[in-house]
């Protein structure tokens, strides 16, 4: 009980620092006014029509925003069901796993940074993983009936299914898990169980299935990428995380302490029972996201890290006790890293994560303070855009939810350009909206750079593309003569018609 609940108050305690010390990435933004828009039967119907996701997560999220009337209390809701359902696994696999594993594996469920990254968020996949970790846990540990953890399984697979279509790559591993772990005990009856269970199963989420079956037609390749990429993108998941940029020294030599323990879990490690069936699983479910190539998307392959910390787990106690010390050691340092630039929103793979938006508010406030007439922020950043909404701070971004008209400006008001990285828009995109402010009548005043990317170059020679040094940059123009300027909204046509 101590085991687990240790590893429950770590992640909530990160995960809370972490909420507080920043604000919601673009894709939270999306969940915001998307649910914002809708009442529960017409989002319901809207996300079947609309969205790669099943409507499922965007319910809760209402519901949770309803009753709790912050969109911030709806993260913290996040964040308690993914400490909770860690915990679970954790107390699950607590008497069930070698009792020298289990330090590694409470350091690794407890200081995860990419766990708790994303399962603090609104978005899918903070239902979505600590569901999956409690019914891996039960099917690969629990004590309960055949029959029992067969109807788990069922049920489970339902809700994944209604919460992401990922369970399509996901579903695979814990009915592996799940047959595996029983191949000697079924009986014929538990045959038939298991057979009615999952055309019972079947049948729940087919009306679903077909919605994404359709949708799937026109959109699908924008949710998949290429074999290489797709692997790449899982590699990184699954031995580095997100919460620590992959090409740097502490990810390098992390990196290189579990392709050690790896080759020693697999080629010199005698096997238990339970090791070749997390071998087993983890190998059929990256497999399945590579090859779908859903894994494009480091977060979507987290679900899949309690798997990489079992065999971790398992590795580090069958070393000599002096070697398992220093790979303890060396875990715990790396996670804690992770678990610091988590809470303090710095250098994760998440771009909009790292972004200080409660200064850039403050920085953009003073200015407005400042300012003689009216200030208009100009932007391309989703979070930011809706932040100055919510402050009723002016503002015109291709992101705004509402056409705008051009504006009007005049001798004592105040212009900000925001520069950040283009994101969804591209090069020429983003340098025709910054011709648009090329105006004389705007006089620069001021520039204000927040949140420095130390590893801006390594991404820009990697990516092919120029990434700023600063996430975000903040140029303030006096206006000096009357000049109407074209607005943002609308100024990127493929975004206006709802192309990304």
């Amino acid at each position: 009980m101590i085991f687990s609940s240790v590893i429950f108050l770590s992640i909530l305690f990160i995960s809370i620092i972490s909420i507080k010390n920043g604000f919601f990435f673009d894709d939270e933004i999306f969940n915001i006014r998307t649910v914002s828009s809708y009442n529960y039967s017409g989002l319901w119907n809207y996300i079947n029509t609309e969205d790669v996701h099943p409507p499922v997560h965007y319910i809760i999220n209402k519901a949770a925003f309803d009753l709790f009337g912050s969109w911030e209390a709806v993260k913290v809701l996040g964040a308690i069901l993914n400490a909770l359902g860690l915990a679970i696994f954790g107390f699950i696999a607590f008497d069930k796993i070698d009792p020298r594993a289990r330090l590694s594996l409470g350091i690794l469920l407890a200081l995860c940074g990419t766990t708790i990254m994303w399962g603090a968020s609104l978005r899918w996949y903070a239902y979505f993983n600590p569901l999956f970790a409690v019914i891996l846990g039960i099917i690969l540990f629990s004590d309960l009936s055949l029959t029992r953890r067969t109807l788990i399984l069922a049920a489970g697979i339902v809700l994944l299914f209604y919460v992401n279509y990922e369970t399509l790559c996901a579903a695979p591993v814990l009915v592996a898990a799940h047959l595996l772990r029983e191949r000697k005990n079924f009986r014929r009856s538990d045959i038939i169980i298991l057979l009615v269970a999952g055309v019972a199963g079947f049948a729940l989420c087919l009306p679903q299935l077909l919605v994404f079956i359709e949708y799937a037609r026109g959109h699908g390749a924008n949710q998949t990428a290429s074999f290489l990429s797709a692997l790449s993108q899982i590699a990184i998941t699954l031995v580095v995380g997100n919460a620590v940029f992959p090409l740097s020294v502490a990810a390098g030599v992390y990196a290189a302490l579990i392709a050690a323990l790896g080759v020693y879990f697999l080629f010199v490690k005698p096997k238990s029972d339970i090791d070749w069936i997390v071998l087993i699983g983890l190998t059929l479910g990256t497999l399945l996201m590579v090859v779908t190539g859903i894994a494009m998307k480091p977060r979507n392959s987290v679900f899949l890290l309690p798997l990489v910390f079992l065999i971790i787990a398992s590795a580090v106690a069958a070393l000599p006790p002096l070697w398992a010390r220093a790979a303890i050691a060396l875990i715990a340092a790396f996670q804690l890293l992770g678990a610091v630039n988590v809470a303090w929103h710095r250098d994760t793979l998440k771009g909009s994560f790292n972004i200080d938006y409660r200064g850039s508010l403050a920085t953009i406030t003073a200015w407005k303070d400042q300012c003689k007439g009216k200030l208009i922020v100009f932007n391309h950043d989703s979070p930011l855009n809706y932040l100055l909404e919510e402050n009723s701070i002016g503002s015109s971004s291709v992101f705004s939810p509402q056409r705008g008209t051009d504006i009007a400006a005049h001798p004592g008001d105040c212009v900000v350009l925001t520069k950040t990285y283009a994101g969804t828009l591209n090069g020429d995109e983003v340098a025709t909206l910054y011709r648009m402010l090329d105006n004389p009548a705007l006089k620069q005043v001021a520039v204000k750079q927040l949140s420095e990317d130390r590893y801006a170059a390594i991404k820009s020679w990697v990516g092919k593309e120029p990434f700023p040094q600063y996430s975000i940059e903040f140029v303030e123009y006096d206006v000096t003569s009357d000049v109407t300027l074209p607005a943002w909204t609308g100024a990127i046509k493929r975004l206006d018609e709802g192309q990304d």
